[in-house]
């Protein structure tokens, strides 16, 4: 298969996981009304904790058996997760297809990067990663539209389809292997301090994120928001997010990565400062900055 093809399947299946992501925020908090804002957070939280276990084994995994059958598991899993959504009638059950969504999610991230830097050009790698983002983006701001249609159960329905349609796909990817073993590398990499320090920044923004996605759509309806404004506040966060990356991209390449990172998380220390002092609607334009 030609690399481009193996690139467009694989920009695909991140796209759709976005989709997946981004139909649950608005709504969660509907199929589990009773929650409390510390169940809300838990459940929210699966995801990411799903990621943070299955991560390193997948990655490992990847090397051993192939990119395919690891790219194959994430789209059964995300299938699985979208029906157990749909028929979900309890917390644990929610959290279940909560978690079985992030192993999914991990699962294509891992072996869909895998795969394209096993065939793309060191030439090519940063223009396929920015199709790839771009994909990202574009399902982060179709999901919450999504979830804000029909019936609480039917956005479920839909990227359940969308799964099947995305694992026949699947199937005609390469089963490319590395050509140097990460597992060699492993311990360089985790003994540098600059992209230790990049991860710990990555896990700053993540918890901000996380934080926001698990707690701002109760409060939304609390205030008497509708579904669909939920869903709409949350494609506005997602086209702020998307927008702006190929400009910042820019900048960076003319001042350095050093002042942008300092300047986004000063602007994000004094957004969040501001955001409880006026009204909801100061909050909401204070999030999208954010």
């Amino acid at each position: 298969m030609l690399p481009s093809n193996v690139l467009r399947i694989v920009c695909l299946l991140v796209f759709l996981d976005a989709v997946g992501y981004g139909v649950t925020i608005p709504l969660i908090p509907l199929l589990s009304p009773t929650s409390s804002g510390v169940e809300l957070g838990v459940l929210f939280s699966f995801y990411p904790l799903a990621t943070l276990l299955t991560i390193i084994p997948l990655g490992f995994a990847c090397d051993r058996f192939g990119r395919k059958p690891i790219i194959v598991l994430g789209v059964i899993c995300y299938s699985i997760s979208s029906l157990t959504f749909a028929f979900a009638d309890t917390y644990s059950t929610l959290l279940l297809s909560r978690g079985i969504q992030g192993l999914g999610g991990t699962a294509l991230w891992v072996g869909g990067l895998s795969i394209v830097t096993d065939i793309m050009q060191r030439n090519e790698i940063g223009r396929a990663t920015s199709y790839i983002m771009l994909s990202f983006g574009l399902g982060a701001i179709i999901g919450p539209g999504l979830g804000a249609l029909g019936s609480i159960r039917t956005p479920f329905y839909i990227i359940f389809a969308l799964g099947g349609m995305a694992l026949i796909l699947s199937i005609f990817l390469p089963r490319t292997m590395p050509k140097k073993p990460t597992a060699e590398r492993y311990g360089s990499i985790i003994s540098d301090r600059t992209i230790l320090m990049l991860l710990f920044n990555i896990l700053i923004v993540a918890l901000i994120l996380g934080a926001i996605e698990g707690h701002t759509p109760r409060h939304l309806y609390d205030v008497e928001f509708e579904k669909w404004m939920v869903g709409v506040f949350f494609v506005v966060m997602a086209i702020a997010y998307s927008s702006i990356q190929i400009p910042l991209g820019r900048v960076i390449d003319r001042i350095g990565e050093r002042k942008i990172m300092m300047g986004g998380f000063a602007s994000s220390i004094i957004t969040m400062i501001v955001a409880p002092l006026g009204g909801i609607i100061w909050m909401l334009f204070a999030i999208i900055i954010l």
